[in-house]
């Protein structure tokens, strides 16, 4: 006996759910019609399927909506977490319905229960952005996206990580400066271990945390004295390093950028450690602010919240497949691979590496990283500045996967130039004079992936102009 799919699953279990027994009844009534003209080469059997196609997306949403409704309703209180079980998940995260209204794609079920990636970012699904939604604005608890690491597992991983760094660094620098006469071991011992001691509160100076911002006077002088220490020891490395380079006739070029790798890398971690520390205050800021403001409103006022949270992701999903024009639709027609947490989080800590800057946006610092969320459809990447995240359809265009996520990042350079430093210079390029201000940002987005998928990668590729652009406003990597 074959399997019930999504679709049937889901009329059977909430059958007697008004809202969910219509839309499912609806998506079913349409089922024949979508696999019988699916294929169809007749003109008007073609403008049929197309009209079809619309309803059945209309009708998906409204599903989605539903079930989100019935698992509310489903006790007398609402539950104390948003869950769905795989049926509503094939449904909601991957818009599969059934081997008729879809075309099937055997990939869908592996991802189901993919682990997300243990990095600086969080990344979820649909599912995962209505469960946290819903916690804030019901006031239950919130573990995570389903799948997804926890912040303790993310900072005991990155101490790991610093410290073995910093060992190897430790143990390099020492053999190199041994052979040197300028500087002595306890000099050496001494400069090695202020690089250690004072790395991660040199790292929130810089990035302006709050600890710092409101520290006590007496505290802030001590903050800033121990992170000038760490000022002075790493430019002393430096120094060091490049006069050993010049001393030790062993000690080539290769072999001083691989140390000099190692001390970078020791400020790369001390950056994600921090900024996942940060995160957890900002959530818990959230949690008290959504408290406060939806205090005394009762499970009708709060659905609505909701819905409303839900029709705005959705209309950011649109634009993601117009802005590569493609079908709205977020039900799947692919039978291909879709981006996974796996590919995300390799694509994702490719790139943040190659812009420096890109985390250091003034949005990031009161809003926090931007979360990345894997939306049911296909398109190419776009920013959601109002909840600060990444949405990144499952199936590409031309360009593949990479192009969709520089986009997106591309999208959230461009909302995060608030003083206009980008916007204007960029605008002033030649090939940009006259373009108006949607197009200017595609054309930002489509540099810029060029910029961070080429350029950055020794290729020549952009105009001679934007080029220079871009290595002037651009910081290169460390």
């Amino acid at each position: 006996m074959n399997n019930p799919s999504p679709l049937e699953a889901i009329r059977a279990k909430w059958k007697d759910h008004p809202a969910v027994r219509s839309a499912a009844g609806e998506l079913t009534n349409m089922e024949d019609d979508l696999a019988r003209l699916r294929e169809a080469e007749d003109p008007e059997e073609r403008k049929a399927y197309r009209l079809l196609w619309q309803r059945a997306a209309h009708q998906y949403w409204e599903l989605v909506w539903s079930l989100v409704e019935a698992r509310i309703d489903a006790e007398k209180l609402p539950p104390e977490a948003l869950t769905f079980d795989d049926a509503e998940k094939l449904a909601i995260n991957f818009g599969v319905l059934s081997s008729k209204a879809n075309v099937p794609n055997p990939h869908f079920a592996d991802e189901l229960d993919q682990p997300a990636c243990l990095d600086i970012y969080q990344y979820g699904r649909l599912t995962d952005f209505l469960a946290e939604n819903y916690a804030l604005l019901f006031g239950k608890p919130y573990e995570g996206p389903q799948g997804g690491t926890t912040r303790e597992e993310k900072l005991a991983r990155f101490a790991s990580d610093l410290g073995a760094t910093e060992q190897r660094r430790r143990l390099v620098v020492s053999m190199v400066l041994s052979r040197c006469g300028f500087i002595t071991p306890p000099e050496v011992e001494e400069m090695l271990s202020h690089l250690e001691a004072h790395l991660r509160i040199h790292t929130e100076v810089e990035m302006r945390t709050r600890r710092v911002r409101e520290a006590d006077p007496s505290d802030r002088e001590k903050i800033h004295e121990n992170s000038k220490r760490y000022e002075l020891a790493e430019h002393e490395l430096l120094i060091s390093l490049e006069r050993a380079a010049k001393e030790i006739e062993t000690f080539s070029d290769p072999e001083l950028q691989k140390v000099l790798g190692l001390h970078d890398r020791t400020r790369f971690l001390a950056n994600l450690e921090v900024h996942v520390r940060n995160e957890a205050e900002r959530w818990k800021t959230r949690v008290e602010m959504a408290a406060r403001k939806h205090k005394g409103k009762g499970v009708p006022a709060l659905k609505g919240e909701l819905r409303e949270a839900f029709n705005h992701k959705k209309e950011f999903m649109t634009l993601a497949a117009r802005s590569a024009r493609m079908d709205t639709s977020p039900l799947n027609v692919d039978t291909g691979k879709p981006v996974g947490f796996k590919q995300a989080g390799e694509i994702m800590m490719d790139l943040t590496p190659l812009d420096p800057d890109m985390l250091r946006a003034p949005r990031v610092r009161m809003y926090g990283i931007p979360k990345v969320i894997l939306t049911p459809g296909r398109g190419l990447g776009v920013y959601d500045w109002t909840d600060n995240s990444l949405l990144i359809p499952q199936f590409s265009p031309y360009g593949g996967v990479l192009k969709s996520f520089c986009f997106a990042l591309g999208a959230f350079r461009w909302d995060n130039d608030e003083d206009r430093v980008l916007k204007d210079s960029y605008g002033l390029i030649k090939e940009n004079r006259d373009k108006g201000i949607r197009a200017l940002q595609e054309s930002f987005c489509q540099d810029y992936f060029i910029w961070m998928s080429k350029e950055r990668r020794g290729y020549r590729v952009l105009p001679k102009e934007t080029s220079k652009w871009f290595r002037v406003h651009f910081k290169k990597p460390a």
